[in-house]
């Protein structure tokens, strides 16, 4: 640290001193050490202020630095300069100045032993020119390159380089120019750049490209989420798959099919935003963005919502061309419990109030449709009377026939086939029971034979192309197996016809589960906090995994296809994380292209 005695003030009274020496009376005589004498500012406008200094070098200092010094109340700037031949030090400040703001400054010089600074001058700026980038040379760098930043408007006070998150190294400052290296960071190929200064900044006007791998083409530019495979061309790709990441705009990883030094090919993201986003490739810990983009597009769609209050838990049904909801509970006690009969139309996205079930509130009731007809049996308990709807006269009759003292359905699931009825399991103490109902001679009974696994109402039944099947996801291991029911027999074979290829949650009632054009589309619950999507085709007895379902997870749901679309709704989220029951409505739909 310098003493007071090397840093010279030098004043007016000291200047008289001197100059009454000299032969010339407005010049001071030279000393040992240099001698300042600060001017009035200058030419002071919005584009900056001029201000200068007289230097009088000392007999035999040397001069190392020349520079100055200004201050406002807050912020205070140092600038080196090169003198002029005629001794003048003059600097136009054109940056970092505030408007209405008053700044004192001062000129110094720096020898081997001392710091010499002139007497304190004072201005009030007028500002000066925004900061703005026009150009930057080189175009192509690699790290460690310098780089040189043409604009105006910079300032030597609180300026840095935001360079791909990470801070440039500044070598050089102007007011017009700036001179950085850039730093190592995650990023390579075409990228932005900032200048950052004093509350302000400045974007690149173009981007400029670190070397490294790059993408040079994506085809196809639009796909299906989950599905579509898409191929990038370029150069230093790694040449294993698990040494290239990939993701489309946010997404998670994608699945990469194939990897060579010059191509990839991946499947669209399953969880993704729909939309346009780019490609990103890392490798070795350094990514590529492309600047183009590919369009995502999702086979879900939200419907129009539910238009009732929030439930879950009820019977939705369909006809040939419609869905009904019957019943169900909202997300309070038991006295929220509904025997509301809502009826959608899928041709115009449309919820229509029908004629309330006229029978005692029950939970865990069991419907199902024969002939466009819908029927809804008693749960266990206090009630065991049967309800026949019909939804073209919109009328509830109570349904004529005997039940005995087995005929429990709480919580059953079912499964229609050949215009028989078969109400399989339950909740209570029925999980193992078959019982039938067969339309023909309007007769219910009990299969004397029990299920070989146990059911309810949370497994996923579904008929295709006919055929019953089932899931037992309630009960059945980690790994869920899938059986054919024969009808002939009121049984299920007991040699599975494939494995779901996810393990289900412990969190979930009841997958999604649907049947569109023969195949059945599967999903359930992950530990990563998304529902995974499969569609199985009988023909091929293949699983392939599709797009996720974007609503939320939840433990309760309800599932069902009209035509070849399949529906999700009356969700209840996983409590109490992701909230309260949903009224939201999701199609998916296979036409889609």
């Amino acid at each position: 640290m310098r003493s007071l005695g090397q840093i010279l003030f030098l004043g007016v009274a000291v200047l008289v001193i001197i100059s009454s020496c000299a032969e010339n009376q407005d010049i001071p005589l030279p000393k040992d050490y240099p001698i300042l004498i600060t001017n009035e500012a200058i030419n002071v406008d919005s584009t900056g202020v001029t201000i200068s200094a007289r230097l009088i070098p000392g007999n035999s200092s040397e001069i190392i630095a020349f520079g100055f010094r200004w201050f406002s109340a807050h912020e205070t700037f140092d600038y080196q300069i090169t003198p002029l031949s005629d001794d003048m030090m003059t600097l136009r400040i054109e940056g970092g100045l505030s408007v209405d703001t008053s700044y004192s400054f001062s000129a110094y010089v720096k020898t081997p032993q001392y710091e010499i600074v002139s007497e304190h001058k004072s201005f009030t700026s007028a500002g000066s020119p925004k900061l703005e980038i026009f150009d930057f040379q080189p175009k192509m760098v690699d790290v460690g390159d310098t780089v040189t930043i043409f604009g105006k408007g910079f300032s030597p006070g609180k300026t840095s380089i935001f360079f791909q998150g990470v801070y440039g190294q500044i070598i050089q400052l102007s007011f017009t120019s700036i001179k950085f290296i850039v730093p190592k960071s995650q990023y390579v190929g075409p990228t932005t750049f900032k200048i950052l200064s004093r509350g302000s900044s400045a974007a690149s006007p173009e981007k400029i490209t670190v070397n490294g791998h790059n993408i040079t083409s994506i085809s196809p530019i639009r796909g299906i989420i989950g599905e579509t495979v898409i191929s990038l061309t370029g150069h230093g790709f790694a040449a294993t798959l698990e040494e290239n990441i990939v993701h489309v705009g946010n997404s998670g990883s994608a699945t990469i099919l194939q990897a060579d030094s010059n191509s990839i090919s991946f499947i669209m993201p399953y969880a993704m935003t729909p939309g346009n986003a780019p490609v990103s490739l890392e490798v070795n810990g350094l990514t590529f963005t492309t600047d183009e983009t590919i369009e995502a597009v999702s086979r879900w769609g939200k419907l129009n919502d539910f238009p009732g209050e929030p439930r879950t838990g009820g019977n939705l049904v369909t006809t040939e061309d419609a869905a009904f909801y019957i019943g169900g509970y909202g997300s309070g006690t038991n006295s929220n419990y509904f025997e509301e009969v809502w009826r959608y139309n899928s041709t115009n996205d449309e919820w229509t109030k029908m004629a309330n079930f006229p029978g005692d509130t029950r939970l865990d009731a069991t419907s199902f449709v024969i002939n466009g007809l819908i029927y809804r049996t008693a749960r266990s308990g206090n009630y065991r009377d049967y309800w026949i709807y019909s939804p073209e006269a919109n009328e509830w009759k109570q349904f004529p026939v005997a039940v005995n003292q087995y005929f429990s359905t709480g919580g059953s699931g079912t499964l229609v086939v050949d215009d028989h009825a078969y109400i399989l399991g339950g909740t209570e103490s029925n999980r193992y029971d078959i019982k039938v109902y067969d339309i023909s001679v309007n007769e219910w009974y009990l299969k004397i034979n029990p299920l070989p696994f146990p059911l309810d109402s949370r497994d996923a039944l579904f008929v295709a192309s006919n055929k019953g099947y089932a899931i037992p996801f309630t009960f059945g291991g980690s790994m869920p197996k899938m059986y054919l029911f024969d009808p002939n027999t009121s049984d299920f074979d007991t040699t599975p016809i494939t494995t779901v290829p996810f393990q289900k949650s412990y969190q979930t009632n009841n997958p999604i589960t649907f049947v569109v054009n023969g195949d059945l589309y599967l999903g359930d619950y992950s530990a990563n906090n998304e529902v995974l999507m499969y569609r199985y085709s009988f023909a091929s007895n293949l699983w392939t995994r599709i797009e996720n379902f974007p609503g939320r997870p939840a433990y309760n749901k309800s599932s069902f296809q009209i035509g070849n679309k399949g529906y999700v709704g009356f969700i209840a989220p996983l409590n109490p994380i992701f909230g309260s029951t949903l009224t939201d409505i999701w199609m998916y739909d296979i036409e889609v292209k």
